[in-house]
């Protein structure tokens, strides 16, 4: 399957990858992996997303492209957010909630919680009173389908706090869920009392 990342800008190529299922299987990490990963103290791409930069600064070769559903917001090649031409430090957790289903802001602490840690899921943006998933805005603004099935957006390295293009691809429902031949295969099993991490291979 192919992950393509296209840029409509003059002068801007598309990049293409090709993955197999068994090559994608591979790239998946652990949850408990990426959470040590995040505590790590020089975690570049923590750093990256977590502190705005003096003056509202791009990163070099940062570029920015409008969520045309989303009036007001952008998303950059490194999966940032912009809201009203202002660089995004403070996101949510899709997984962590507090006692109202709202989601937590993400913080440091939260991976080193015990009742939290290892539960890295999905960041969030808040904006005009929703919350807003970043992979999906970055996903549908940068990539592009390789065809009609390729519905689902997923993590290429299970990491749902990076959301860079290339760390993104579609893939079909087929090709993404828990069962022999998919993405994910081996990394949990249906259970209804499933929290992030209990069936991640060791």
């Amino acid at each position: 399957m192919k992950q393509i990342i296209y840029k409509n800008e003059t002068g801007d190529d598309i990049i293409e990858h090709t993955w197999t299922i068994s090559e994608l299987q591979k790239s998946v990490r652990t949850t408990e992996d990426i959470n040590n990963y995040y505590l790590k103290e020089n975690a570049k791409h923590w750093k990256e997303l977590f502190a705005c930069k003096k003056n509202n600064e791009n990163f070099p070769n940062e570029k920015w492209r409008n969520v045309k559903w989303h009036p007001g917001v952008q998303v950059s090649n490194r999966g940032r957010i912009k809201i009203d031409g202002k660089i995004i430090n403070t996101y949510y957790e899709k997984d962590i909630v507090d006692d109202k289903k709202r989601p937590l802001p993400i913080s440091i602490n939260m991976l080193q919680d015990e009742e939290t840690k290892n539960k890295v899921g999905y960041l969030m943006v808040k904006h005009n009173n929703k919350y807003l998933l970043v992979y999906n805005m970055v996903a549908k603004a940068w990539l592009k389908p390789e065809d009609k099935t390729k519905t689902l957006i997923h993590h290429i390295t299970n990491d749902g706090y990076d959301n860079r293009p290339e760390n993104l691809i579609f893939v079909s429902p087929d090709e993404h869920g828990f069962k022999y031949g998919t993405i994910h295969y081996g990394t949990k099993q249906p259970d209804p009392k499933y929290y992030p991490g209990k069936y991640d291979k060791e």
